[in-house]
């Protein structure tokens, strides 16, 4: 039996302030702190958006959809729009379990929601 990869996270900022973090692998519990952290972080620096791009997340958990469901709270405290992008399997089965997918605006790709959301 195969293990999970661990979550990576990374950020790319770009000038127009439509910044873009990566997930990859499982974003489960141990992945969950990192997680928030970076979010808190980029909404400080006030992007005009903030995408989460998930096609790389092989799994998820309670406490990933937790992280993405604290995340859209965040950014509405913020005031910034927050979308979630390359949304499938696993990811899309557990957010629709979860009841929650209304909570986000979903595009295929950053491109999409760029020009989607100004």
């Amino acid at each position: 039996m195969r293990l999970p990869e661990p979550a990576t996270i990374n950020v790319q900022r770009f000038v127009t302030g439509k910044n873009v973090i990566h997930v990859r692998g499982c974003l489960c519990g141990d992945a969950v702190p990192a997680l928030h952290r970076i979010i808190a972080e980029e909404l400080s620096r006030f992007p005009a958006l903030l995408t989460l791009q998930l096609s790389g997340v092989a799994s998820i958990d309670g406490a990933g959809i937790d992280a993405l469901v604290r995340a859209s709270s965040l950014a509405g405290e913020c005031d910034i729009s927050l979308c979630l992008t390359g949304v499938r399997g696993p990811v899309v089965a557990a957010l629709v379990a979860a009841g929650v997918t209304e909570l986000f605006e979903i595009f295929d790709s950053a491109a999409d929601a760029w020009e989607h959301v100004r």
